[in-house]
């Protein structure tokens, strides 16, 4: 909006370079504020792409014998947990499918590093987690699966009988911390109070 002055004489000139001097300012403080507006806006730009580096990754369910189902199941719920925990993958679900029957479906079979890419761009993900769960004599055996999109991370743990089936699950945290590369989990002090009577 112009905003007419009536100056005349020498007064005219002084106001001819105030008003010159005003829109200068003017120009100067629009500038830094694009500036100030530029970085704040590549400051957010780079915390949502640090966001988006997170890798994404599907966990598929658990293979294992019919007889161990229901624990292959818990086992598979218990490692999402964990997984999730870490925050190294943001996970985006599980398949219906085990990873042998994807596998053959898309044509390709063995857990080599080709075939696990094809895997993963058919899923639309950049890594793969993948457990089996077996007994061979008296031993159950939980083995963890990391494929990060060039190499697969392989981690086991096994229990013996007595110990009931259900006592694999105390290995999944610290397998799956174990398969991504982590430090495990300092372990909890307990402290004991005796009771003097």
């Amino acid at each position: 909006m112009a905003t007419r002055v009536k100056v005349t004489g020498q007064g005219w000139c002084k106001s001819m370079i105030l008003l010159r001097n005003i829109t200068i300012a003017a120009c100067v403080v629009t500038a830094l504020q694009g500036t100030h507006t530029g970085v704040a806006t590549a400051q957010i730009s780079a915390a949502d792409t640090d966001v988006d580096h997170t890798p994404t990754s599907v966990i598929f369910k658990i293979a294992g014998s019919p007889e161990l189902r229901d624990l292959a199941d818990a086992t598979g719920r218990l490692i999402r947990v964990e997984v999730d925990r870490t925050g190294v993958v943001r996970t985006a679900g599980t398949p219906a499918l085990f990873l042998e029957d994807l596998q053959m479906a898309l044509g390709c079979l063995g857990e080599t590093t080709a075939c696990l890419r094809v895997v993963a761009s058919e899923l639309r993900v950049e890594t793969l987690l993948y457990a089996s769960l077996e007994r061979a004599g008296g031993r159950l055996t939980l083995t963890l699966v990391y494929f990060d999109g060039t190499e697969s991370r392989m981690v086991t743990d096994s229990i013996a009988a007595p110990a009931p089936d259900n006592a694999i699950l105390e290995s999944v945290a610290p397998l799956v911390r174990e398969v991504f590369g982590l430090p495990p989990l300092p372990p909890i002090a307990i402290k004991c109070c005796l009771i003097c009577s």
